[in-house]
């Protein structure tokens, strides 16, 4: 009788375990690694991608153009560096922030007094400003030759237009000013204005602000 062969058996060998393990942990460790590297160029991305800004002098800005960028560049070559070389830029992690503070003491305070003035019920007069052409005034610009309102304050607090706080708080004494001298004693805005004013005054003792004042 003639036999046949057997069919060969299939190897139902496994992996060592160990192996498999191996395996699995150094491809977490390589997508890990991607993951940290993507992560890194994207930060890197980011913190070269600055833009120069010009503020005015109410604190309005707008970009620079590129002869001043390159002019600027020219005449402040240890700022410019932060973003022309990208490992410098990492340096500024490192700033004391609390040093950079004491370089004006009266800034935080100042945008606590901002704050605290305009909360009240009647600085809304002041948050803007002076439309005299909505509010049929046209002699308004006539009358007050150095208009000041909060949110020209607040602009120029934000975009560190400031140098000192002497200059912040005669931008807060202005508005007062300008406000008695357009509108008589027994009108609205007047009455208004000397609630606002009074509330200002006890703030400035409140956060020690009394020393920037220059009256």
């Amino acid at each position: 009788m003639s036999s046949f062969p057997k069919p060969a058996r299939k190897s139902h060998k496994k992996e060592p375990a160990n192996s498999f393990k191996s395996y699995k942990s150094y491809a977490t460790s390589l997508q890990e690694l991607e993951i940290k590297h993507r992560e890194k160029k994207r930060k890197s991305e980011k913190k070269v991608k600055c833009q120069l800004m010009i503020v005015d002098e109410n604190g309005d800005k707008r970009p620079a153009t590129v002869s001043e960028l390159e002019s600027f560049e020219e005449e402040y070559p240890d700022i410019s560096r932060y973003w022309r070389d990208p490992e410098a830029s990492s340096e500024l992690d490192t700033y004391d922030q609390s040093a950079l503070d004491g370089l004006k003491p009266w800034e935080k305070p100042g945008k606590r007094l901002l704050n605290a003035l305009w909360r009240h019920k009647h600085a809304w007069i002041f948050y803007e400003p002076v439309d005299c052409v909505k509010l049929k005034i046209p002699d308004y610009y006539d009358v007050i030759e150095h208009p000041m309102d909060f949110g020209t304050i607040k602009k120029k607090l934000n975009n560190n237009v400031y140098e000192s706080g002497e200059d912040l708080i005669a931008d807060f004494d202005l508005v007062f000013e300008n406000c008695r001298t357009y509108n008589q004693p027994d009108s609205d805005a007047y009455l208004m204005c000397v609630q606002v004013e009074n509330v200002y005054k006890n703030q400035l003792k409140v956060l020690g602000l009394e020393k920037f004042h220059r009256k």
